[in-house]
């Protein structure tokens, strides 16, 4: 990324900075400092993007290399840095593998949701999500994979943040300066998928929400209903009241090269973090608990009831027509409190000069 000369960058950041410092002290932040839990040795993960903690084996993630590289999900043990296991997706063609989400559905089966949804040019017409079980043995082997395209309501996309929540319901977060669209796969399309059907014709993801984050590189689900989705430089966690996003409380996340992943532990109170690299450290970092709002009563726009495929098991959405995508504006969208929305613009500003200062290095893995 090209950016201006140095002495605009300095003055750019000469402002920033004291706006940084006072949105980052916004109440509820994570105070504790990250912790390193290990370092990733396998030498073919090097542009690990999407990140997520295994619903069933322990100290076990899951991550994709995004752009350029093999249908190919790797299992690396969090205590020993080392892969465990090589997934090859059978008769897959990779495009730019971005985004990981794991989870249970309702019968307590564990999947694996790949999103090859990056679109940098945002020239792709539609994405495709790709979904298994997560295998029962970890170990290097081929998979069968049920595939789902999905096309956005407002047109292409960049993206590199799949969500899979608790009630079932399937989100991807655009990747942009300053704010995100928050997008709903259609339910009745993801439980034909949980069930082994292949979706081929592009299904209309809704927009559910609007929020002020900048290049989000990455997201997780909490047990509670609560998301977090980071950036570069700063992650946040989001909740639903009374259908309508708002920021829930900042993450702290530490210094990284590149750093892109995060998935939510089971207990819901830590996530992991991980950063593109060769041989990069995986840190542990706390979420804070949820604020005065209950965002598990709450509902989103477009599913008033929870999903079959939830693991809580506590309803079925409504059937969107498959393909359907009425217009929509912004409406029922909200951007959180204001020291949220300074915080998301300033952080989109210095997520810039941050890019630019370490460009070279940044610039090499990103061009492939």
């Amino acid at each position: 990324m090209r950016l201006a000369r140095p002495a605009l960058l300095l003055a750019v950041a000469g402002v920033l900075l004291p706006v940084v410092s006072a949105a980052a002290a916004v109440p509820g932040a994570s105070s504790a400092a990250p912790r390193k839990v290990t370092t990733v040795s396998d030498p073919r993960i090097t542009e690990n993007s999407g990140l997520a903690v295994s619903p069933t084996h322990a100290d076990l993630v899951w991550t994709v290399n995004d752009s350029g590289s093999g249908p190919v999900v790797y299992g690396v043990s969090t205590r020993t840095g080392r892969t465990r296991a090589a997934l090859r997706m059978a008769d897959v063609d990779a495009r730019d593998m971005e985004a990981l989400a794991a989870g249970r559905d309702g019968a307590g089966r564990s999947w694996l949701w790949i999103g090859d949804i990056g679109d940098n040019r945002t020239v792709r017409e539609s994405v495709v999500l790709r979904l298994f079980r997560e295998p029962a043995q970890v170990r290097s082997q081929d998979v069968a994979v049920t595939s789902l395209r999905v096309r956005y309501q407002h047109g292409p996309a960049d993206a590199e943040t799949l969500v899979w929540l608790p009630d079932g319901r399937l989100l991807i977060v655009t990747k942009a300066f300053l704010s995100s669209r928050v997008y709903q796969v259609p339910a009745v399309a993801v439980r034909r998928a949980l069930a082994g059907h292949d979706v081929t014709e592009p299904v209309v993801a809704q927009q559910v929400g609007t929020i002020p984050q900048t290049l989000a590189t990455d997201g997780s689900a909490l047990p509670d209903g609560r998301f977090v989705v980071r950036g570069y430089e700063s992650a946040t966690i989001w909740s639903w009241v009374d259908g309508t996003l708002v920021a829930d409380a900042p993450v702290t996340l530490p210094d990284q090269p590149q750093g892109e992943g995060i998935g939510v532990e089971r207990s819901g109170r830590t996530a992991l973090v991980s950063s593109e690299g060769e041989r990069e450290p995986l840190y542990r970092v706390t979420l804070p608990a949820a604020g005065a709002s209950d965002p598990t009563s709450s509902t989103s726009p477009t599913s008033p009831t929870a999903s079959p495929g939830a693991s809580n098991g506590t309803g079925a959405p409504r059937d969107e027509p498959m393909g359907a995508g009425a217009p929509s504006d912004d409406s029922g969208t909200q951007w959180g409190a204001p020291a949220a929305f300074v915080g998301g613009i300033a952080a989109g500003l210095l997520v810039v000069l941050t890019l630019a200062v370490r460009g070279a290095r940044r610039r090499s893995r990103r061009t492939r």
